[in-house]
């Protein structure tokens, strides 16, 4: 039985085949992902306390420690937005008489059709007015979806009313709260009760049943594509036509992995590296796969054949051959000898000059003062080209 998360349905439903695509290909965490990752890690602690001030202390519960106290060894921005979070949340429980039970990352399942639908939902808080608030927040995908709206709460919505392995009931309202930094209102929020399961149920069954189907299309969207593992693979030729247009998706794909304070110059550098990065992984894939399925690919594409390396491995034989011939002199086939770039002969003199203690810095400038009028040093104005992309690290957020 396939298993898809909730978080995956929103993509589902823009994208049906990205699910089929994306199958088998592992995920890579990057530096955005872990601080998002860490910045749950600190809430879950902080609402972890309070669950535990609430049971053992529920007098002095508005006495605990602040979350301020979870938020060390975070960056500035995630911790930030932690602290954020938590205040707009904790407001939230409070405009509902406060909290009762309070529960954090709950595991939860039903089968739903022909697959398992899971989810962990990053707050769970039974309010003593009787509503049940469900909370998810985004530290890095921050622009997303109103509560209202927004397919991945209405998911854990369903696996709340119908998991009944649960440690808590859900008895009357459900109020879903989503909190993203990147949305203009502090946060957003929808309504449901247990009146609303059929309609949620048949929504997110349709939604996966479409993503099943043999005929799943791969529809190309800024949003779908944003974290879909197939983007510009061969699993997907679709964005892999929409980029190579140019087109706003590109910088789209580049820019969802970047924080969202990032501007300007150092933007723009970023986004270079990331669209290198998603070349080279297209380029990859791309002859890993031709590799694969020659016959397949026959007549579209083709694999390189090897070179031939040939190199002269005796040179006084090799003048002694040319010169008796009469095809060089000795001078002219000296001068093809030494004409090496410098470059390889500063290689091959490097391990002997460091062997010597000569510090690396120094290795060019002591091999051009042996070579004196031997090497000749000139500059090309029309060579200028970005050859290397390197982020300064205090560049980076």
């Amino acid at each position: 039985m396939k298993t898809i998360r909730c978080s995956s349905l929103p993509r589902r439903a823009i994208c049906p085949g990205s699910m089929a695509a994306e199958d088998g290909i592992e995920s890579v965490d990057s530096a955005v992902s872990m601080a998002g990752t860490a910045g749950h890690a600190a809430l879950e602690a902080y609402y972890n306390a309070y669950a535990h001030e609430l049971f053992t202390s529920p007098a002095t519960v508005e006495f605990r420690a602040p979350v301020g106290d979870f938020t060390d060894g975070l960056d500035d921005i995630t911790a930030s937005r932690a602290k954020w979070y938590a205040h707009v949340m904790d407001g939230i429980i409070e405009e509902h008489e406060g909290a009762v039970e309070i529960h954090t990352e709950v595991a939860m399942s039903i089968e739903l059709g022909e697959v398992r639908l899971t989810g962990h939902n990053d707050l769970t808080v039974i309010c003593a007015d009787g509503v049940t608030l469900i909370s998810d927040w985004k530290f890095n995908f921050l622009e997303v979806p109103e509560a209202a709206h927004n397919i991945q709460l209405m998911g854990y919505t369903l696996l709340a009313i119908k998991d009944m392995a649960l440690p808590f009931e859900i008895g009357g309202e459900i109020h879903t709260i989503l909190i993203a930094g990147g949305n203009e209102n502090p946060f957003s929020a929808s309504k449901y009760t247990p009146f609303h399961t059929v309609a949620l149920e048949t929504y997110i069954e349709s939604i996966i049943t479409n993503s099943l189907a043999a005929d799943a299309k791969r529809v190309p969207d800024e949003n779908a594509c944003k974290y879909c593992l197939a983007k510009c693979s061969t699993r997907c030729p679709e964005t892999l036509a929409e980029v190579s247009k140019g087109s706003p998706m590109a910088l789209a794909l580049c820019e969802s992995h970047l924080p969202d304070n990032i501007e300007g110059a150092t933007k723009q550098v970023m986004v270079a590296k990331e669209l290198a990065k998603l070349c080279k992984a297209y380029i990859d894939r791309f002859n890993d796969f031709v590799r694969e399925n020659e016959e397949l690919c026959d007549g579209f594409a083709e694999l390189q054949k090897p070179r031939v390396k040939r190199e002269i491995v005796d040179c006084q034989a090799a003048h002694d051959a040319i010169t008796s011939h009469d095809l060089l002199t000795s001078d002219e086939f000296l001068k093809q000898c030494i004409n090496v770039p410098i470059g390889k002969l500063e290689k091959a003199l490097k391990p002997v000059l460091t062997a010597r203690g000569e510090k690396v810095k120094d290795h060019k400038m002591i091999i051009a003062g042996l070579l004196g009028d031997a090497l000749k040093a000139e500059v090309d104005p029309d060579a200028k080209r970005v050859v290397k992309i390197t982020m300064k690290k205090e560049a980076v957020v």
